[in-house]
């Protein structure tokens, strides 16, 4: 499982998404000098599979998506 904190994490420090909103069951961050919105789901943990298809489509590689999921999964 892919703690919240560090996929919220990666998407502010590495990819440049600032806090847009929220919602009761997500929460909406938008990426600075663009369109592109991330809508991540309000839990505790996620799923690999989850995790990576967010990250694929906030512009991760899926070389780099490989070593975050490897980081937290240890």
């Amino acid at each position: 499982m892919v703690p919240d904190e560090a996929l919220i994490n990666i998407l502010r420090r590495k990819l440049n998404y600032t806090y847009k909103s929220q919602t009761q069951r997500t929460r909406i961050y938008k990426k600075k000098g663009g369109m592109h919105r991330a809508i991540i789901k309000r839990n505790a943990a996620h799923s690999p599979e989850y995790a990576r298809s967010i990250l694929r489509q906030a512009g991760m590689n899926e070389e780099e998506i490989k070593l975050f999921l490897a980081s937290v999964n240890n």
